[in-house]
């Protein structure tokens, strides 16, 4: 028998992943707005489904935002560093594109809301991080929404994820995790 659990699993890892591919795509058809709204669409079912289950919001949605802030920040910087070009990109040469931004915000409410209870596996996340992180951009270059400008580029890309998001589940876990509720 399918728990609820498990159907939210598939739901948040089928959205995430359709989110991924809408921005992506529409990306590369210079269509910057496209991609990020539909990520808002699917992350409001997603945001749904959780308080249909019963899910206080407040932490899941606090993350969500802080490490879409933390992804927008580090894609400028990718982007003011000349390292790398991200088509669709109305905000250019000073911010990174909405659709990146998009990503973010939906790679970090599926991580909160399926992978939470695993976030004190530090090494493991760095590990995945180290080599996912740089895939992902591989593949948005090969779609076609993102030009890098340096070969290294996806050595950086690795490395920083690696300790940057190991860092930011601790900072999670040791101060907004184990909070008191509002």
């Amino acid at each position: 028998m399918v728990t609820k659990k498990a159907i939210g699993i598939i739901l948040h890892g089928a959205l995430y992943y359709l989110s991924w591919v809408a921005c992506v795509y529409f990306a590369h058809r210079e269509a910057p707005w496209t991609g990020p709204l539909l990520t808002l669409l699917l992350l409001l079912i997603q945001a749904l489904w959780e308080k249909m289950n019963g899910a206080d919001l407040a932490r899941p949605l606090l993350f969500t935002l802080c490490f879409g802030v933390l992804g927008a920040v580090v894609d400028s910087v990718w982007l003011w560093a000349g390292l790398i070009v991200y088509k669709a990109n109305p905000w250019a040469p000073y911010v990174a594109a909405p659709w990146i931004i998009a990503l973010w915000l939906s790679f970090a409410f599926y991580l909160i809301v399926t992978y939470e209870t695993l976030f004190t596996y530090y090494k493991t996340f760095g590990f995945l991080a180290l080599i996912g992180v740089p895939i992902a951009y591989w593949l948005g270059v090969k779609i076609g929404a993102a030009l890098p400008l340096h070969s290294w580029f996806y050595i950086i890309l690795g490395c920083f994820w690696a300790m940057a998001l190991p860092l930011f589940l601790w900072i999670y876990h040791a101060r907004i995790q184990s909070a008191p509720q509002w």
